[in-house]
């Protein structure tokens, strides 16, 4: 968790599993600041980072971080957020060096969801090299599969 500033007496709310593959995490009604969600994993060919950054979010908005290491996918699920962009990033840590992809060159530099869309992150078929392609699971049902391009420089 990181951006998170509580006036006196605010409260926001993090579970984690008991098993260690996620958690989830809510702000006080009365948040007006977004969270950025961070997650590191060892995968089967490389180490992998994900952070993700809610933006204009309600207060009260509820996020949850699901981490399936045997298959190497990555779910956020958004159910009781509201509406909102979503800034994701994953860095690939691996023989073949540092790779970076992220959702900027999306409209925005963001991915837009409603209450309820999961993103899910298929990391284990990542590449250095090829994009990285996301799903998102959206509430009535329906898939957007989206490619976040790798990106160079600093």
């Amino acid at each position: 968790m990181q951006d998170i500033k509580l006036s006196p007496g605010q409260q926001d709310t993090i579970d984690f599993t008991g098993d260690g593959t996620g958690y989830a995490y809510q702000t006080a009604k009365s948040q007006s600041e977004s969270p950025i969600l961070a997650a590191g994993t060892d995968g089967k060919n490389a180490d992998y980072a994900f952070v993700v950054k809610a933006l204009n979010t309600q207060g009260g908005a509820a996020i949850d971080t699901r981490l399936d290491k045997s298959a190497e996918q990555l779910d956020f699920d958004t159910t009781g957020t509201g509406p909102a962009d979503y800034v994701v990033t994953v860095v690939r840590l691996g023989e073949q060096g540092t790779t970076h992809w992220s959702t900027q060159g999306q409209p925005n530099d963001s991915l837009s969801l409603q209450d309820g869309d999961k993103i899910h992150i298929d990391y284990g078929t990542s590449s250095p090299g090829q994009p990285l392609k996301v799903t998102i699971n959206k509430q009535d049902g329906s898939t957007q599969n989206v490619e976040l391009a790798e990106q160079h420089g600093g």
